[in-house]
Parts: C-alpha cells; structure tokens; sequence
C-alpha cells in the first residue's frame, strides 16, 4: 500500500478508491500478462517467488527504480499505462538467469533446484546485478528493438559481454577511454566492436549457423590487432594489402600492386593465400623468433602465442581462439544436421566472442572507467558467466549429438 499512498499524494483529483481500484486492476492484467507470455518458457509460480524477492529485497523496488528512467511511482497514469514495465523486464532478467542455469536439466533437477529458497535470493541478486547495468543493457534493447521472442540476450554471457561491446563503443568516442597505441589500434577495435553486435543480433534471432561467419572475421581481426598491438609493425603496408583485396573483390582480378608484391616476395606461394597474408613479411618479429611462414591464419596465431609468452610470459594465448576460428571455418563451409540442441551452437558462439572481447578490456590503459558501472564489476561477471557456460557444456557434452 505504500505505493498507493505515494500515488494519491501526488495526485489531485482522484480518490483513494479510485487509485486503489486502479492499482488492482493494474496488478491483475500485469500478471495475467505476464503468465501468458511467460508460461512458455518458466514455471510462471516461481517465477513470482523470483519476482517477489526482488521487491522485498529493493525496498518495493524503491531501489532500483531510478533504473528505469520513465518508471515513476508519483506519475499515476504512467504506472497505469506502463511505458516502462518494470515488471516485464525483470521477469525477462528472471528468466534469462535461470534458462542459462538450468540448461540440459531434466524435470527433476530444474524443480528440486527452484524449490530451493537459496537459489530463489542468489538468482533474485544476480536479477539486481543486471538491472544496475541496463542503461547499456535490457534498456538499449529497447531502444534498438534488439529483443524479439526469446531471452538469449538476457543469458549472463550475453548480457555482459553485450555491455561491455555497448560501453566500450561509447566511452572509445568519448575518449573516456583509451588504446596502449591509439593510432594503431583504434580503427580494429572499432570494427571489432560493430562486428559484434552484428553477431549479438544473428544470437538473438537464433540464425546461429549464419553467426560463425562472423565470428571468425571477428577473431581473425582480432589476432591481427595483437599482431599490430605487441609490435612497431607499420599498418600502412597492411592496408596497401586491403586495398589489393578491394580491387580484387570488385574485378575478380589481381591489381598491378600486388602483382608487383607477389613477384618480388610470393613466388611459389599460392596467390589467394598471398593476398590474405603476404602483409606478414614485413614483421620483423616472425626472422627474430623464428617462425616460420605459410601464409594462412596459424602464421598469426603463433606469431601472437610467442609475443604473449615474450611480454606476459603467457604460453599459448592464441590456441583458444584458433580452436574457435577452425570451428567457425569448418560451420561456415558445411551444414551440421546432427546437433540435437541450440545450446551448442549458441555456447560456441558466445565463448568465442568472450575469448575477443574480454581480451580486447584487458588492453585499456584505464580499464575500470569501462569496467565498472553503479558498482558492478562487469569484466568480472562477464568472465564468470563464460566459464558457467564452458563448465555447463563440459559436463553435458553426451547430449551433443542424436542419439535416435
């Protein structure tokens, strides 16, 4: 009731019946609102338990209103009409959390589990955590019209890893924040972050199939910004490579550039092949470390695992990307019929972005500028979720193929 008396001393004119009238009116088409769009995908009575956690723990949600910027306790017709449900998105968060929690549960497990009053708070708590950060998150959905009928935009790994993408798109034009090499950098982490909310909208839309693609030039980007990052390489010569690409991309034929490049240093190697990577002759680091060349995307890899292990004495930090590149490449030129669960396609697809995107944080000379947000450490979720989604699919990975 404590709702209703703000409401009436806010407004003229109307009664207390007719506010508290209005107030249960409210509630009731609200829940069977949301029974109806739910009840496909949760158990709508836990649902409310999760629901009505979240408002004893927030003060009447008192403490998360100012999250949402038109939900307003003292405008009555605002509440009545809903221009912000807050409702609705918390149920969405709700939901989210728990389909990522539960995934490959039976009946059984997924019940016993929220019968469990202590998952009932921490998941209520998890729910808060993302609604502290939804300026960049469920509210920027809303604005873009990102979410359409499902939640794996709501799932922990996403979420986070999509204010992060969202957050460092901002403050980068901002300049809130910045690159160790600033000139070298900027326009591929750039294309690395519009890349990825590309792919984000493809998770959203459950086009999996279509999302490695992108995610391996993500990753290939990704690998030669490190390239460029860890050493004096001039990106000029990289870029006069592009531009042989460009014109081969709109004639199908190889520009006089390149065909002076290929004679002087290609010969024998495969012309596509030198296209793509020709430009990794002029690094010096590949003679000084010994590496020796083959003109594909492994030449960057190990160029990038004996840097890391040169400058952090980190040994083989590019295997994981490889791993997800090879798998990228293999789905990108051959359709699986054989995966019984989305699940599968959706966890490769999220691991490898978190692979790019965290690691993209972690260069920020001023990273907690990004980082954190009303008190929410978001690289630290971020990477707590992605390793729940590695362990969750580790440990289920009989439930990969069809067994009928």
């Amino acid at each position: 009731m404590n709702n209703i008396k703000r409401w009436k001393e806010c407004i003229d004119g109307i009664s207390s019946e007719e506010v508290i009238a209005a107030y249960k009116m409210r509630q009731c088409l609200m829940k069977d609102a949301l029974v109806l769009y739910f009840s496909s995908r949760i158990k709508v009575s836990f649902m409310f338990k999760v629901l009505n956690k979240i408002e004893e723990l927030t003060n009447n949600f008192a403490d998360i209103k100012e999250y949402y910027i038109t939900f307003n306790y003292e405008d009555f017709h605002n509440v009545i009409s809903g221009e912000e449900n807050i409702d609705f998105d918390l149920c969405n968060h709700i939901c989210g959390i728990h389909l990522l929690n539960t995934l490959f549960m039976d009946d059984y497990e997924r019940g016993k589990l929220q019968s469990n009053p202590e998952y009932i708070k921490k998941l209520a708590n998890d729910v808060i955590f993302q609604v502290k950060i939804r300026e960049y998150g469920s509210k920027y959905y809303e604005v873009k019209k990102i979410i359409g009928g499902d939640l794996y935009m709501y799932y922990p790994c996403i979420y986070y890893l999509n204010v992060l993408i969202i957050r460092a798109v901002y403050k980068l034009q901002e300049e809130e924040i910045e690159l160790c090499k600033k000139e070298k950098e900027l326009s591929f982490v750039m294309g690395i972050l519009k890349r990825s909310i590309g792919l984000l909208s493809v998770i959203n839309s459950e086009s999996f199939e279509s999302g490695y693609s992108i995610l391996r030039g993500i990753i290939e980007l990704y690998a030669t910004y490190l390239v460029f990052s860890l050493t004096d390489y001039d990106t000029k010569i990289f870029f006069s490579f592009n531009f042989d690409k460009i014109f081969y991309d709109e004639t199908c034929d190889f520009s006089d550039s390149f065909e002076k490049k290929y004679i002087l240093n290609g010969k024998g190697v495969n012309k596509i092949a030198y296209l793509n990577y020709g430009w990794l002759d002029d690094i010096f680091e590949f003679g000084y470390l010994g590496i020796k060349k083959s003109y594909n995307f492994s030449d960057i890899i190990a160029l990038v695992n004996a840097l890391y292990l040169k400058e952090y004495k980190k040994p083989n930090y590019g295997d994981e990307l490889e791993k997800y590149y090879n798998k990228c490449h293999y789905h990108t030129h051959a359709t699986i019929y054989s995966l019984k669960n989305n699940n599968f396609y959706f966890s490769d697809l999220c691991i490898g972005l978190g692979e790019v995107i965290l690691g993209i944080v972690s260069r920020f000379n001023n990273k907690t500028q990004l980082t954190i947000f009303n008190d929410v450490d978001i690289e630290k979720k971020a990477r707590e979720s992605i390793d729940l989604i590695k362990k969750i699919i580790s440990n289920n990975q009989d439930k990969k193929f069809q067994t009928e």
